[in-house]
């Protein structure tokens, strides 16, 4: 499969394929775009995470702290089984 990888690219430096056989390809390949139109493949692009903002980690660890506050307040007040 490399070799096709690596025909199909013009540079096959930037090109690699991980252990859990997901492939990453250079900027400049059109390797989809000629699976595409040749053969209708259809190709699974990977979304890439969004990066949050600085308000959205406050918010999120804020709700973090509040939960492991209320946690250990529950834990703290659970009546012991003996």
């Amino acid at each position: 499969m490399e070799a096709v990888l690596e025909e199909s690219c013009k540079s096959s430096a930037g090109m690699k394929v991980a252990a859990d056989g997901t492939i990453r390809l250079p900027a400049g390949c059109e390797l989809l775009t000629k699976l595409y139109a040749n053969h209708g493949v259809r190709i699974r692009m990977v979304r890439r995470q969004k990066i949050p903002t600085v308000r959205q980690l406050i918010d999120q660890l804020s709700r973090k702290h509040d939960q492991m506050l209320a946690d250990e307040l529950e834990a703290r007040f659970r009546p012991r089984s003996r």
